[in-house]
């Protein structure tokens, strides 16, 4: 089995770090997460928002991953403002069904066709409906990974 290398990136309001693995090597354009806005609790209806990670990779062809954040679990993601929090998640299709993860847990990942094209996947980001949620402002950090 070859090593695995990973390249990952921090996603957190803009802020991203990269470096390259020893067998291929990748450039982070950039790392937006998405940006919700305002929640409103007495909707019923989901807040949904779309960030982005610009990147280009040479061969072989890596397989993008991305952490639970501050949760520990894909399941639910939190998003913390002090000790309140607020359930999110993150996922690989318009549709809002498949969650992004690492492979584990019925997660996906995102396994792109390799060569040195620039490419830029979209993330779509939910809050569900319904949250008791203190007023604030709410955050999680996520890392990417991309695995050789």
């Amino acid at each position: 089995m070859p090593p695995m290398d990973h390249l990952r990136a921090a996603l957190a309001a803009g802020l991203i770090a990269f470096a390259s693995g020893a067998h291929a090597a990748c450039t982070i354009f950039s790392a937006v997460g998405p940006a919700f806005g305002t929640y409103d609790t007495l909707s019923t209806a989901p807040l949904d928002a779309v960030g982005t990670i610009a990147y280009q990779c040479s061969p072989p062809k890596p397989t993008v991953q991305i952490s639970t954040g501050s949760s520990g679990t894909y399941s639910a993601r939190t998003m913390r403002s002090g000790a309140a929090t607020l359930r999110y998640n993150l996922y690989l299709d318009a549709a809002r069904t498949m969650i992004w993860g690492d492979g584990s847990a019925g997660t996906f990942t995102d396994s792109p066709n390799p060569g040195n094209v620039t490419r830029s996947i979209p993330i779509y980001g939910r809050v569900p409906a319904n949250q008791d949620a203190a007023s604030g402002s709410y955050s999680d950090t996520i890392l990417v990974s991309f695995v050789f």
